[in-house]
């Protein structure tokens, strides 16, 4: 006959059996998990908006410098993307897009990087990082014409009494969420009349723009317009931007790929 504590397993003499979660420690060091081991000709990374959002089915360019051939990828929900089989010992650069509709208009982005060195070639003779970060100002490294923002052109032509170094001081309100979905802010810009009528790297949205011309410590406001025959003048106008080649093909573009906005400034 078979009793309990024997079928338990504790034997005469013996106190109640250990569960196992409460064993004690064994001297034995736990086992080293192996180290991943970088692979050769894969460069990967992760884009993401200016709010750290993940941009899903951005198209990943790859390109070797000193050939035309040219590998893309794209991201996957979670931003993520991997490009293997590169030729190690060659040089590539990478690049990215990413498509989105604003304001009833489809737009082609270029997205940029972390850092400047990361626009530079690598040779993927391990993994190479490279994310993508969508940027709406500032100078795109490999492109150096080029800014992520949008631009304006103050035509002057209908304003009297202009002299030489009077400026165009141009008033930017955002009239909702910018192009990535941020909110935006009120910009203020100055335009030099002899010098530079162009204002530059405007985070991409759509503004209501009013202009003030500064003639010494006189403030005299304008008309505004967009330039062109027939364009109607009033104390606001709204400057929103075009796409620079309207259904091109998205990956064809080093800068912000808009048109520039022909803006009319009037004191008559």
């Amino acid at each position: 006959m078979v009793t309990l504590a024997a079928a338990c397993g504790a034997g005469e003499g013996t106190g109640p059996a250990v569960p196992p979660s409460e064993q004690p420690p064994s001297n034995q060091p736990p086992a080293e998990q192996p180290t991943p081991q970088p692979e050769i000709g894969v460069v990967t990374g992760v884009a993401r908006d200016g709010r750290g959002q993940p941009i899903a089915d951005a198209l990943v360019e790859v390109k070797m410098v000193f050939n035309p051939n040219v590998v893309t990828a794209r991201t996957g929900a979670d931003g993520g993307y991997v490009v293997r089989g590169l030729p190690p010992a060659l040089s590539h650069q990478v690049k990215a897009w990413t498509q989105v509709a604003y304001r009833g208009r489809q737009y082609c982005v270029r997205l940029g990087m972390p850092t400047d060195a990361d626009y530079d070639a690598f040779v993927p003779g391990s993994t190479v990082v490279r994310d993508f970060r969508w940027l709406l100002t500032g100078r795109i490294p490999d492109a150096p014409s080029n800014v992520f923002g949008a631009g304006v052109d103050v035509d002057t032509w209908d304003v009297g009494g202009i002299r030489i170094g009077d400026q165009i001081e141009v008033q930017f309100t955002p009239q909702g969420p910018l192009v990535d979905g941020s909110a935006g802010s009120t910009l203020t810009r100055v335009a030099r009349f002899g010098s530079s009528l162009a204002i530059n790297d405007i985070p991409h949205g759509a503004y209501t723009v009013a202009a003030t011309l500064v003639q010494e410590n006189v403030r005299t406001p304008l008309k505004v317009g967009r330039a062109g025959f027939g364009g109607e003048m009033a104390a606001t106008t709204t400057v929103e931007w075009e796409p620079e080649i309207p259904g091109a093909a998205c990956n064809q573009t080093l800068g912000p790929a808009l048109k520039r906005f022909p803006l009319k400034v009037s004191n008559r």
